[in-house]
């Protein structure tokens, strides 16, 4: 198992957050520095991470999360109130995809750093539902510019599923994760965005939750992120 990889399951983050402690000179194997992130991990190595001895990880936690409004998704203490205030305490759990600080919704809040892989690379195309309201009425033309792609920050957004529910609502599917994409196509076409609330992650639903609250995934729920951990 590559060293990356078995930091993620034991974890230590996503894959690409875990192949910074690797080059980082902070990952030792049978007391030696490794620095080569093609670095195999066998059975019977000791491998430490800040002197910690670690093991691949098989008792994972997993959490659906509804981030209220005003939370960031950070530990900064210069960014507002984190949502790590609301959650279990317990090591390595991370949110899965963040939202800004003014949107609200579902996180999947996980220690499995195989499920952050699969729901955040763009290769996965994992799609994430998002309710938005908005300033003033969108035309059926708006819909239309943000279904088939729009230039945000130099880069081509990819096609999108977009529904008019109301004069000043719709309903929007993505299958990628660019940094406060929706406002900034909303902002491009000229609306201001009221109110951002995520309600689906990879078919996982927001459904009863109020904001503040998690709750353990039931069992159909963690048959799908055994689907999605499989393909």
């Amino acid at each position: 198992m590559r060293i990356n990889k078995f930091l993620a399951q034991a974890g230590y983050g996503s894959r690409r957050k875990c192949e910074e402690y690797v080059l980082g000179g902070l990952v030792t194997i049978n007391g030696e520095v490794i620095t080569d992130l093609a670095t195999q991990v066998q059975e019977s190595d000791k491998v430490e991470i800040n002197q910690e001895r670690l093991k691949a990880k098989q008792d994972f936690s997993y959490y659906k999360f509804y981030k209220p409004t005003g939370y960031v998704c950070s530990t900064n203490a210069d960014g507002g109130p984190s949502i790590f205030d609301l959650l279990p305490l317990k090591p390595g759990l991370t949110y899965i995809g963040r939202l800004d600080k003014e949107s609200e919704g579902l996180l999947l809040i996980s220690d499995d750093g195989r499920l952050t892989y699969k729901l955040t690379h763009p290769k996965f195309k994992k799609e994430k539902v998002y309710l938005v309201r908005t300033d003033r009425s969108i035309t059926d033309g708006e819909i239309s510019r943000m279904q088939s792609g729009m230039l945000i920050d130099g880069v081509m957004t990819q096609r999108a599923e977009v529904e008019k529910l109301n004069q000043r609502s719709f309903e929007i599917t993505l299958t990628e994760g660019r940094n406060r994409q929706i406002r900034k196509m909303c902002r491009k076409l000229g609306l201001r965005v009221h109110k951002l609330k995520r309600i689906e992650v990879g078919s996982i639903k927001l459904e009863e939750l109020n904001p503040g609250q998690y709750i353990e995934l039931n069992k159909s729920e963690m048959n799908i992120i055994k689907q999605i951990l499989e393909n």
